[in-house]
């Protein structure tokens, strides 16, 4: 386990190793500000506006519930997640998936009596590999894409094969790993998972938008972001303003308010 003094988020410590490298005279500002893929960020912030309307419709939580809820062996309902987590993550935001399905997941296989950890390293080595099948599985792979100047289908036709052919590896390994060990010895106690309501037309809106992005992704990037903007403007809208929200009342701004920095609204 870390000490908490190491314990540092990813985005943060790019962060910090970003400025490191300005602050030092290692690049540019120039340099640094033209370094930022802009389309890419924009692509990546649609995608997770669109899985977090998976989030918002109950979509993860039902399937969670109903997937895990099976009355199938151990071994059938690895296998089962296994092929979720890589499908998912194929066609939206691994990290969200993760997010969003990970919590039930553990209640719900406590509540059976299993051991929670091979399905939970099985869901996620295989949302981390089935993410590689596609240019919108992960932000590398769209940044990677571009770069080599990939379609959609290009890339799909490299990574398809590969990414198919890993999760049945993921559920080999974690099978065998785990094998007389799908049981807890003293089973915990946990209530019973219910499973969630789930908005069918939030559900189907969130679906229409990522089949749209996969129609044109490849293609043009600047497609992508115009096609994620109009179908999604309000919830772009929402999040902007809830994050300007969060900004405006940090300690920085007020102390720069009281150092005579004047707001947008009051230079108007």
């Amino acid at each position: 386990v870390c000490p908490p003094a190491t314990l540092l988020f990813t985005a943060a410590a790019v962060v910090i190793g970003a400025l490191a490298m300005v602050a030092t005279g290692r690049i540019g500002d120039g340099v640094a500000w033209s370094s930022i893929d802009y389309g890419t960020v924009a692509l990546l912030f649609g995608l997770m506006i669109v899985s977090g309307g998976f989030v918002v419709s109950g979509f993860y939580a039902w399937l969670a519930v109903r997937v895990a809820s099976l009355t199938v062996g151990p071994s059938t309902l690895l296998a089962l997640l296994v092929a979720t987590g890589g499908l998912l993550s194929a066609i939206l935001t691994n990290d969200v998936v993760v997010v969003a399905m990970t919590p039930l997941l553990v209640a719900i296989t406590l509540s059976r009596g299993l051991n929670p950890v091979p399905f939970l390293l099985g869901f996620c080595f295989a949302s981390n590999t089935g993410s590689a099948a596609t240019i919108i599985g992960s932000p590398q792979n769209m940044i990677a894409a571009q770069a080599l100047g990939l379609s959609f289908h290009g890339f799909l036709a490299a990574t398809l094969l590969p990414a198919l052919l890993s999760l049945p590896i993921v559920w080999s390994v974690i099978a065998w790993l785990y094998r007389g060990r799908w049981t807890l010895n003293a089973p915990a106690a946990a209530d019973a998972v219910a499973t969630p309501p789930l908005d069918r037309v939030e559900t189907a809106k969130a679906a229409l938008v990522a089949l749209a992005v996969v129609s044109v992704v490849g293609s043009s990037l600047t497609l992508v972001v115009m096609t994620l903007g109009r179908l999604l403007w309000e919830r772009f809208a929402v999040v902007a303003r809830t994050a300007t929200l969060q900004i405006r009342n940090l300690e920085y701004v007020t102390a720069a308010t009281a150092a005579g920095c004047s707001r947008s609204e009051e230079r108007r």
